[in-house]
């Protein structure tokens, strides 16, 4: 009963709402990052593809797990390298 008159509370309901709303934003956020790591590593690998040639199926799966630090790092040294083993060495 009292969770019942505690639900209908407007001072409850806007606690509810605004907790809400900041789930909501915060869901989106994280969204937004997932979408711009992945994109930046379907950017990544379109330029090694074309330097480089095709990694492995292992090469691919491995870029996946990095971060987004990392990748970075990987993009830099894309220029100074000739082949994905050059790129991968020591990492």
């Amino acid at each position: 009963m009292y969770e019942d008159w505690m639900k209908d509370s407007v001072v409850y309901q806007k606690i509810f709402q605004e907790g809400f709303e900041q789930g909501l934003a915060q869901a989106r956020e994280i969204t937004f990052m997932r979408a711009v790591e992945q994109g930046k590593l379907d950017l990544f690998l379109r330029v090694s593809r074309k330097r480089l040639g095709e990694p492995s199926v292992q090469t691919i799966e491995w870029l996946h797990t990095l971060p987004s630090s990392k990748l970075d790092e990987l993009a830099v040294r894309l220029l100074q390298v000739e082949t994905w083993e050059e790129l991968l060495k020591g990492l």
